[in-house]
């Protein structure tokens, strides 16, 4: 119904009588069955344009704003549209470990002034956004990335250590470096850059090499993860498709997992192209 690139929309509806009375269009913060936005206790956000009386033709409704105080919902769903538009998956679902009609959704949980957040819970399968959150792209579609992660292992999650608190630039471990690193990438890779941007307005170039000051080396960083993946999969593999699809017949616990035991294994490039990738962002095997 409505166009991805500019939010315009037709609905056509045939009329009872020559004169429809009164009609009006309501949104909710739901895209189908596979993403929406709830509020605290789980229901989703509405906006609707003006009633309209007495149509008899086509009728302009305007533009259509979003309710006061549910700005930020609205944006967040509209983040989640950009990454479904570029998800790597073969099927209609988020993953390719899901076959069409038995698709999972991802639901964001947000509402005006909250403190629950930043994170995505694998128990509920639901990601929990604070108040300003949405106002950073980059953060929905990181919390997102563990949602998509989460479906490509099937709901299997790595036992991920010293990962609470953690900084994107700076050393954790292994196990946080790859989760962390990869949730990352998917924002870069939707968002076709490497700068990190967060709800207060503060933002974070990851851009990185082997000279490059202020990030940690090595696949403990999940700065220099995430621009390695990204890199590899502009560079090597043609998009992330491969590598996505990958992801959903072999499960990892790391980086060093992912690039040594199973990119050879699955057909994806591990030799000398993808290692200096690797080696200029500070990762060797």
């Amino acid at each position: 119904m409505t166009g991805n690139g500019d939010g315009k929309f037709n609905l056509c509806y045939t009329p009872s009588a020559s004169v429809t009375p009164q009609a009006w269009v309501e949104f909710q913060t739901q895209a189908g069955q596979m993403w929406s936005v709830v509020d605290a206790n789980g229901g989703l956000y509405s906006t609707a344009t003006y009633s309209l009386n007495n149509i008899s033709g086509t009728t302009n409704l305007g533009n259509v704003y979003a309710n006061d105080g549910q700005s930020r919902a609205w944006h967040a769903l509209d983040t989640l549209n950009k990454l479904w538009w570029n998800r790597g998956s073969t099927t209609n679902c988020w993953a390719s470990s899901q076959q069409d009609g038995h698709c999972t959704p991802i639901t964001i949980q947000w509402y005006p002034g909250s403190t629950d957040g930043t994170y995505w819970s694998t128990g509920e399968d639901k990601i929990h956004l604070a108040d300003n959150d949405p106002d950073s792209e980059h953060t929905t579609a990181h919390e997102a990335g563990h949602a998509l992660m989460g479906k490509l292992y099937h709901g299997w999650w790595p036992n991920v250590s010293n990962c609470s608190p953690h900084y994107v630039n700076r050393t954790s471990s292994t196990s946080c470096g790859w989760t962390e690193g990869f949730a990352n990438a998917v924002a870069f890779h939707t968002f076709n850059d490497t700068t990190y941007y967060w709800g207060n307005g503060s933002s974070m170039n990851l851009a990185n090499d082997r000279s490059t000051n202020g990030i940690d080396p090595g696949d403990a960083c999940e700065a220099r993860v995430a621009t390695a993946l990204v890199d590899l999969w502009s560079q090597v593999d043609g998009g992330w498709m491969k590598s996505n699809t990958m992801m959903t017949r072999t499960w990892q616990s790391s980086f060093r997992e992912y690039f040594v035991n199973d990119r050879p294994e699955h057909g994806l490039d591990s030799g000398p192209t993808a290692q200096n990738i690797l080696y200029n962002h500070t990762i060797q095997y």
